[in-house]
């Protein structure tokens, strides 16, 4: 069987902003704002001062960013005021889901939380820069543009996401997304699931997404509804997709008929069963040194004034 070989479109197609065009009926609500270029750098700043123009009064100017960013701000309440005023965060490709320690459900309300939840990321730091193509055969012509993704906000049971690969266009293999826990309710109602998301497929995605190898990400509505919305997409045997309880090698070959599904309820399956990836993002070490009663955000404070004065 040909090797698949992983390309620089590939990557670039499974961004956000790119694919979500084609398949916003499938998915839940969401706005793109493209992010002005200055925006980068501020990211890659070592610490985690919040913008100049969130500054409330010039005494609090030493403890701020010198970058301001009024206009995306304009344009982020905008998107509040749309949504209800809760959103869910997301760059190009990855969310700062190991972020959840600064804001709790990485459900942003204004835009302070969403700097704080993007400067507190490691995972946003695989949006920039060259990262995302190390494994690809051709190289990048220029750079990509940075957009800031909005998502109406909706509470998700994590134990009703799953991850789809397809290989040649035929759906191979679903996994249960959540690789720490074991769901009883997955087991329980695996059959309709894997059906819904089969049809999901066959109806909504096949022969539109532009490659024959890739994953994508649903989301089904629990009982008694089971309708599937599309997460995301990634692309095939690339750094920045987990193929979870499978290998990419028993993907290719998918020795088996049909569709395989796979979960942690599973008795051949359940025994690799392990600490999320997320376990080392959860809590920085240096909370431990926060102070009784200190929030994160005094903390934050705090530590970024102690860094100015050690310059």
């Amino acid at each position: 069987m040909e090797e698949h070989k992983l390309t620089v479109q590939a990557v670039l197609d499974c961004q956000f902003n790119v694919w979500y065009p084609q398949f916003s009926q499938v998915t839940f609500k969401s706005k793109v704002i493209q992010l002005p270029e200055t925006f980068e750098e501020y990211l890659s700043e070592e610490s985690v001062f919040m913008p100049a123009s969130l500054k409330e009064n010039e005494e609090d100017k030493a403890h701020y960013s010198s970058h301001s960013f009024q206009l995306l701000e304009k344009e982020i309440d905008s998107v509040f005021k749309e949504f209800s005023g809760k959103v869910f965060v997301k760059l190009n490709w990855k969310a700062p889901k190991d972020g959840a320690w600064v804001v709790s459900e990485l459900k942003c309300i204004n835009a302070r939380q969403i700097y704080q939840l993007l400067k507190c990321s490691d995972l946003v730091k695989d949006n920039l820069g060259e990262a995302v193509y190390e494994d690809c055969i051709d190289k990048i012509k220029g750079k990509h543009k940075l957009y800031l993704i909005l998502r109406k906000w909706h509470y998700l049971k994590e134990w009703m996401e799953f991850r789809c690969y397809v290989y040649n266009n035929e759906l191979v293999g679903i996994s249960q997304r959540n690789c720490e826990h074991c769901y009883a309710e997955i087991t329980q109602h695996q059959a309709i699931i894997t059906d819904r998301i089969k049809e999901f497929y066959n109806n909504s995605i096949k022969g539109k997404f532009p490659h024959k190898c890739y994953a994508f990400d649903v989301y089904v509505d629990i009982p008694p509804r089971f309708k599937v919305w599309l997460l995301d997409f990634s692309p095939w045997k690339s750094p920045l997709t987990d193929p979870l309880l499978f290998t990419w090698e028993e993907l290719k070959s998918h020795a088996w008929e049909g569709v395989q599904f796979r979960s942690f309820d599973d008795k051949e399956y359940g025994s690799k069963i392990e600490s999320s990836h997320m376990a080392q993002h959860r809590f920085p070490i240096d909370m431990m040194y926060a102070r009784p009663g200190e929030n994160i955000k005094k903390f934050v404070d705090r530590i970024n004034r102690e860094n100015d004065d050690t310059l």
